[in-house]
């Protein structure tokens, strides 16, 4: 990266490897002001600045004239060591760090930000360079004015906002621009990769990626997935291979049996009484009673088999509420299908931020007497009026 402006001349090199995991950072510049960087490697600047990255271990070297310095900072949970002395970061929900406190409880940085990651209010120069963790916990490259944040897969400008190269997922998020960042929603959202955005609830709730993977946040600058803590590279920065942890969705999360009776002609209700199983959760009973339309005079004896798309583990409790019911029979036969209703989260529409999906979809099929014994059936908006447990794990 070539950096000619009014106030520096400099060339950044990076190494990274062949995972793409950065290695090391050079910086040389020409104090002096006076030589122009080229594309050549022997660009006759001079002074410069190396930070090496090994694990968790970062080191750096500054020569500045005939001085070299070394400096070897140790990054742990929640903080770092340097010198032999424990810093540590308080954060925001989002994981913002917002002051650096020795272990002693001095503090030796503040930082202030606008939502979208731009300083303000900053306190002394000498200050905020102490360590460069700042905006989503992500490294600041302040050097030469360049003030550009690495987020591993993308290097992001907090004053744009956007990011100087495109989303390597971009296809995912077709109705944004590959340039945009965390989806224009700095409130709720980040992007711990470069590639997908997260969000976070300040209160530390169930929140998904795009494609659906589970996601908390506990307001310790780190996020959790399908409630165990997310891989971290040498920087402990959150690394998550996203396709590989999506819920498994399975046929056999519910069994249940029920005993369910109709009398809509044109309208009317219709209701059941069912025992389930879930093998995550327990046994259980559950009534229900709904309102809808069709011709189905009859009772019927069901086995149901439910599927569960909604979020974390499935419980029995996820089945209460609203659902969409439909029921068909005939000759003795009947089959159904149930769609709990689920109000999720809709991460691509912002404007949009709630959207009604479905968090079970529960298949039933038996024998009936009544109406159905010939051709018969209803649709309808059915409620699941509680649980009451048998058996709880």
């Amino acid at each position: 990266m070539i950096i000619n402006s009014p106030t520096a001349k400099a060339k950044n090199y990076y190494t990274y490897s062949a995972s793409g995991v950065k290695l090391k950072t050079e910086q040389r510049y020409d104090p002096n002001y006076t030589v122009t960087p080229s594309n050549a490697t022997n660009d006759g600047l001079a002074d410069y600045k190396n930070t090496d990255y090994a694990g968790n271990i970062i080191c750096e070297t500054v020569k500045s004239g005939s001085t070299i310095t070394n400096k070897t900072r140790i990054l742990v949970s929640g903080g770092y060591i340097e010198g032999g002395v424990y810093y540590y970061y308080l954060t925001d929900h989002l994981g913002n760090n917002r002051v650096v406190a020795n272990a002693s409880g001095t503090v030796i940085q503040r930082n202030h930000y606008y939502p979208f990651g731009m300083s303000f209010a900053d306190t002394p120069l000498a200050e905020q360079g102490k360590q460069p963790y700042k905006y989503n916990g992500k490294e600041l490259d302040q050097m030469h004015q360049l003030n550009l944040y690495d987020n591993l897969a993308r290097l992001y400008d907090p004053v744009i906002p956007r990011t100087p190269t495109p989303d390597p997922h971009a296809e995912k998020y077709y109705n944004l621009s590959p340039y945009s960042w965390i989806g224009n929603n700095p409130m709720r959202v980040i992007d711990p990769l470069g590639t997908d955005t997260v969000h976070v609830n300040p209160d530390g709730t169930a929140q998904r990626y795009a494609d659906g993977t589970v996601v908390s946040n506990p307001g310790e600058g780190y996020a959790l997935i399908q409630d165990k803590p997310l891989l971290t590279d040498e920087k402990g920065t959150p690394q998550v291979v996203i396709e590989a942890n999506a819920p498994v969705k399975s046929p056999f999360d519910y069994w249940a049996i029920s005993l369910s009776g109709s009398a809509v002609c044109f309208v009317g209700f219709y209701g059941d009484i069912t025992i389930g199983i879930i093998g995550k959760d327990g046994i259980f009973i559950q009534p229900s009673i709904g309102f809808g339309g069709g011709f189905d005079i009859s009772g019927s004896v069901n086995i149901k088999q439910g599927i569960y798309k909604g979020d974390g583990k499935p419980t029995a409790t996820s089945l209460e509420g609203l659902s969409r019911d439909i029921s068909l029979g005939a000759s003795f036969v009947n089959v159904g299908l149930t769609q709990d209703g689920a109000k999720n989260p809709n991460f691509v529409r912002m404007e949009r931020p709630y959207n009604y999906g479905t968090s079970w979809d529960v298949y039933s099929g038996g024998v009936t007497f009544g109406s159905k014994s010939l051709v018969g059936g209803h649709f309808g908006l059915g409620n699941t009026l509680g649980t009451y447990y048998l058996y709880k794990k």
